[in-house]
Parts: structure tokens; sequence; C-alpha cells
């Protein structure tokens, strides 16, 4: 090999490695995405657990609800979903923290008083998309 095809070839294997993605440092991460909002509201009883999914890496901000019969994508601008959340939280005081976090807090005392809204659609959809 010829000088001049050695030196190509090193500056091109540093120029490669370089520009190459690098793996997380715990690997890639999922990341719930929801697709479609339920605008009907759940039982709040049924909730095991709450979820914030950003729009920073999804196409929409949402609140997913956590049930045994499976996760529920919801918008967090509807009343039914401030006033879930205001009762969640005023029993998990460490959910508080994270909604305040997502900004979702201050808005829950108008949810208080208006009361939850209606509707009878409830389609949900999750898809998953990693982060890295």
């Amino acid at each position: 090999m010829s000088p001049q095809n050695l030196v190509t070839t090193i500056l091109l294997c540093c120029f490669v490695s370089m520009t190459s993605a690098k793996p997380s440092p715990y690997g890639p991460r999922r990341k719930r995405c929801c697709v479609m909002f339920c605008s009907r509201p759940i039982e709040y009883k049924t909730i095991t657990g709450v979820m914030i999914s950003d729009n920073r890496v999804c196409r929409l901000k949402a609140v997913i609800f956590i049930t045994n019969g499976g996760d529920i994508c919801a918008n967090p601008e509807q009343e039914w979903v401030k006033m879930t959340l205001a009762q969640l939280s005023s029993k998990k005081p460490a959910l508080s923290k994270a909604l305040e976090k997502h900004n979702l807090l201050p808005t829950l005392l108008d949810a208080i008083i208006a009361g939850p809204t209606r509707s009878n659609s409830t389609n949900t959809t999750l898809m998953d998309t990693e982060d890295q």
C-alpha cells in the first residue's frame, strides 16, 4: 500500500470513528408515546401509576394512566385529567413533585372548581420509541 493510500485510510477511519453514533451508557431507552387520547374519564380506583410523556421526544404531550387493564393516554388539558391528577397528587406527595416538574400542578385548582367533562370516546394508542 502506498503511503498516500495509508494516510487516506487512517484519516478516513478517524473520521468515521468520530462521527459514528455513540451508545447511551445505559443502552437505548424506550419512551412511551401516545398517538391518540382517551377522552372519557376513567375510574380513579383502577389507576396504579402515572407517567408523563414529554413532547420533546413524542409528538403529543400526554398523561399516561397505568391501570390493571393497560395503559391509558389522556390529554393533560382536559378537565377530567386535571381532576384525576389532583386526586392522585393529594394521596401521593411524590407525584405532586413530578407534576410540578411538568407544569401540570398549577392548573389543578381550576380543574377541581370546574369538574370533569364527559365524552364517549375511549380510543387509546401507545407507541414505543427509542431515545439514545
